[in-house]
């Protein structure tokens, strides 16, 4: 990749000199107005191929980036044949199965905070009911208390 970076440097600083060589020729006065025009597109297409050189050069820089994974990046922790672990990596392997089985025999409901969770859920929706009960009887009862006392007054009110 260097080679060609050198190579289109080459080209460029030639296809400089030539355009230093024909403003010098301009300066002298020994060139013609075809000459003037060819200076002007060469100087165009000089302008072109530097900007598509620059961007070569940003893909090609990009593109050349070797593929390479560090490994201090990311804690990941792989069992590979032929490969011993160590201490640190063994206990925390060790830990994340013991919290994954724990997690597991919680949703299950099989741990004693599960249970105790589980009982406090059922206590709470007793307790719920029992309230609720209770409005519905109290407003049966308010009810009735004012239906029993309307028909007092319908009562009192014929006689």
């Amino acid at each position: 990749m260097a080679r060609n970076r050198e190579m289109d440097w080459d080209e460029i600083r030639e296809q400089r000199e030539e355009v230093k060589a024909k403003k010098a020729k301009e300066l002298l006065g020994e060139g013609d107005e075809e000459e003037e025009d060819d200076l002007e597109f060469d100087q165009e297409a000089e302008e072109e191929e530097q900007e598509e050189v620059k961007e070569k050069e940003k893909k090609n820089a990009v593109g050349e980036l070797i593929d390479v994974e560090n490994p201090n990046r990311s804690k990941r922790i792989e069992e590979k044949a032929g490969v011993e672990l160590t201490r640190k990596q063994k206990e925390e392997l060790e830990k994340q199965k013991k919290k994954a089985a724990y997690e597991k025999a919680h949703r299950e409901g099989k741990t004693v905070e599960a249970q105790a969770d589980l009982a406090r859920l059922e206590e709470v929706k007793r307790r719920r009911e029992e309230a609720k009960k209770k409005r519905e009887d109290d407003a049966k009862q308010k009810e009735d208390t004012k239906m029993n006392t309307r028909m007092a007054q319908l009562n009192l009110g014929k006689r």
